[in-house]
């Protein structure tokens, strides 16, 4: 598995034989995959694993107090990586995780024994078998999918959330959010337009440039899209870049061209592969391994495409344009209005920014007015997470756990604007995890690195529709580095058609799986509404909330 890594701490007493008085003793015991750097500080007291940058020494940066150690790193320092260290006078353990997400992290503890890893294997050593399904964490996954909290659908196993410190002292934890989004809201919410987007492409450029220094042979997976091609174009600056293009049969799912003429204007080879529905296995979960389902099912065939001829050009990683529509703005709400309002008042410029929205969104202008004068109240914030009862019993609604993501505690106070921005990129730190996840190399999702997440959160939200596109400043910023094709496209493909076959195909083994299934016996599923999606035929959200149903179940099956 790529992205694997596990580390176990154990304190214990041992009589020195000199002495003869007994003395602590921490060991520790680690492991991980090749493409996870290990490196040890403070006398081999504190670990950063993985990729974090600029690299760490023991100057400046290291001090007797872990817990100070962690909030200089989270200052200074990006990447993917997480950082454990144990204090060696009171034996607690400290944990922190980047904000980009893109290394998963879970623990336990019991008595003197904590363990950190990517996976339960990596746990295992605690007795993690035992544990049982936390069905009320299965029925908030359903109703709230991608919201990740603390406790995982394993009882017992937690998750360290993107940016935060953990501290374990003896039989309790407690959690801070060190990296906190509020703190670059608005940094440069002084700066022109122009000058946003020239701040934002010297970003782009030093992070994608960083990003190939570690991996110099990437392979991108290009959709024909803004975000991958944005990848795509600054990774092929700096090193020798692959770029594969998957397809289906549906024309809402065919890319072809677009695709063709990003690889044309680099001047590299594409490989293009079909994406069939019989590759799909629906009774596979690639997640089974891990404390919660957070895999898809559609995804199979990507990473069998992605991983096989990864290894025929012998990249070093694969690079994905994945949480693109979330940082760089993709708001589709009339929010960025009602900032502008609340920033500077009433001005002629709110008119062009309203008649952004309603080009962005579709929607008329009484309907984006009416959105931002809600938005304007003091008690008005954006809907926290989207809610999703679609095919579940009032049980599943009653058991709703309204814990917010960390990320919005720290931002009550901001605009709903920035708001929706904050809570749109925490959703994407959630799906880091899905593709390739049993292949060799990591993915890495270069547009999450925390200099483009924090540059992105610095500008005014109504940058981001402005001229009546989403996604506006970001393509200001690589203007001169995409065609015109590509950059100022307004549409994009899905793999819509893709997941509709493989639930036509498939449907009588999901329906009998779900209608006798775990989901079902919990009195978390409505079987009858399911059996009317296949009786009737299904839209896109409903083909999507099926296909994630029958996932969970095949998940919870593992660890019945």
């Amino acid at each position: 598995m790529n992205t694997a890594f596990s580390v176990v701490l154990r304190r214990g007493a041992y009589e020195n034989p000199n002495s003869k008085n007994e003395q602590v003793v921490d060991t520790w015991e680690i492991s991980a995959s090749g493409d996870l750097l290990v490196q040890w500080l403070r006398q081999d007291q504190c670990l950063v694993i993985g990729d974090c940058f600029p690299s760490l020494s023991e100057r400046g940066d290291v001090n007797e107090d872990p817990i100070q150690t962690v909030r200089s790193v989270a200052e200074t320092h990006w990447g993917r990586f997480i950082f454990i260290a144990r204090n060696h006078l009171t034996g607690a353990v400290t944990i922190y995780r980047d904000p980009s997400g893109m290394v998963p992290c879970y623990y336990s503890f019991i008595g003197e024994t904590v363990a950190i890893g990517t996976d339960v294997r990596s746990l295992d050593v605690i007795g993690l078998r035992q544990h049982r399904i936390d069905w009320d964490e299965i029925a908030n996954s359903l109703i709230m999918p991608n919201l990740r909290r603390h406790q995982t659908c394993l009882k017992g196993i937690f998750e360290v959330a993107p940016g935060e410190m953990v501290v374990i002292d003896g039989d309790r934890s407690c959690r801070e959010q060190i990296w906190n989004p509020g703190n670059f809201i608005g940094r440069n919410r002084l700066c022109t337009f122009e000058e946003a987007a020239e701040l934002l492409e010297a970003t782009m450029i030093q992070t994608l440039k960083t990003w190939c220094d570690r991996y110099a042979h990437p392979l991108v997976s290009v959709s024909g899209g803004f975000d991958s091609s944005a990848v795509a174009v600054l990774a092929n600056k700096f090193g020798s870049t692959e770029l594969l293009h998957l397809y289906t049969r549906s024309p809402v799912g065919d890319e072809r061209r677009y695709a063709a003429m990003l690889a044309g204007h680099l001047g590299c080879e594409m490989s293009i592969a079909l994406c069939q529905s019989d590759a799909v296995t629906v009774q596979k979960n690639l997640s089974s391994g891990r404390p919660r389902p957070s895999a898809r099912a559609f995804t199979q065939v990507f990473d069998e495409i992605s991983a096989g001829y990864a290894t025929k050009v012998g990249a070093s990683a694969h690079f994905s344009g994945g949480g693109g529509d979330n940082v760089f703005g993709k708001l589709h709400s009339a929010y960025p209005l009602a900032d502008r309002y609340r920033r500077n008042g009433l001005g002629r410029d709110l008119i062009s920014t309203a008649l952004d929205v309603c080009h962005v969104t579709g929607a008329s202008m009484p309907a984006v007015l009416g959105q931002a004068l809600r938005g304007l109240k003091p008690t008005s914030t954006p809907e926290a997470w989207s809610v999703r009862p679609d095919l579940l019993t009032p049980k599943v609604k009653a058991t709703i756990n309204e814990e917010p993501h960390p990320w919005l505690v720290r931002c009550r106070n901001v605009m709903p604007g920035e708001w929706q921005l904050v809570r749109n990129i925490a959703r994407a730190t959630a799906l880091t995890d899905h593709l390739n996840i049993e292949g060799d190399l990591p993915t890495i999702c270069p547009l999450l690195s925390q200099p483009i997440v924090e540059q992105c959160l610095s500008f005014p939200t109504w940058y981001w529709v402005s001229g009546g596109r989403d996604r506006a400043l970001a393509r200001a910023a690589l203007r001169a580095y995409l065609p015109a094709s590509i950059l100022d496209r307004r549409g994009k493909g899905a793999f819509t058609g893709l997941l509709a076959e493989i639930l036509h195909n498939n449907w009588d083994r999901i329906y009998d799986d779900l209608k006798e299934g775990l989901l079902a016996q919990h009195g978390l599923l409505d079987i009858s509404a399911v059996g009317e999606v296949g009786a009737q035929g299904a839209d896109s959200n409903r083909i999507f909330t099926v296909l994630y149903i029958h996932e969970t179940e095949m998940w919870c099956r593992n660890w019945h």
